[in-house]
């Protein structure tokens, strides 16, 4: 598979409500650098990508008009890289087994969030969350023994 998204940057200017993305099945692929420029898209899928430590190459992403789903990556802690992220229909988050934080979420003004299955994520970090957007937040499966930061 890919080890990195670098020759993409072109992405950028085809982003639009119509452009449907999907990362998947590269068990090489570490970040995604390559997408900048990407503001707006339909839908995304982030989905078995073993090795995928950072959605950093998103960072322009403000606008996703359908579903963003982010599954079964196991190497990300955080979603870091998606703090643009303004508008989206609603946000799964599954099966990610070491994610610990969903703070890159804390600029969400319009849709919904579903946390599933992610056992390193404190209770209380999807609790902040639940306060902090004005969507709704549903989350199962998560720590609740873990200490969020103040």
């Amino acid at each position: 598979g890919l080890a990195s998204l670098h020759g993409l940057e072109k992405l950028g200017t085809m982003s639009s409500p119509g452009f449907y993305l999907t990362i998947s099945n590269d068990d090489g692929l570490t970040s995604l650098d390559g997408l900048d420029g990407i503001s707006e898209v339909e839908s995304l899928t982030i989905a078995f990508n073993d090795a995928l430590g950072s959605l950093g190459g998103l960072h322009d992403l403000t606008r996703v008009a359908g579903n963003l789903t982010i599954q079964k990556n196991p190497g990300l802690e955080t979603l870091a890289g998606l703090e643009a992220l303004r508008e989206v229909d609603t946000a799964f988050v599954l099966d990610d087994a070491a994610l610990r934080s969903v703070r890159a979420l804390a600029g969400l003004e319009a849709g919904d969030v579903i946390l599933s299955n992610t056992p390193s994520l404190p209770t209380c970090e999807a609790q902040w969350l639940a306060a902090t957007i004005s969507g709704t937040v549903r989350y199962d499966r998560t720590d609740d023994s873990g200490t969020c930061p103040p």
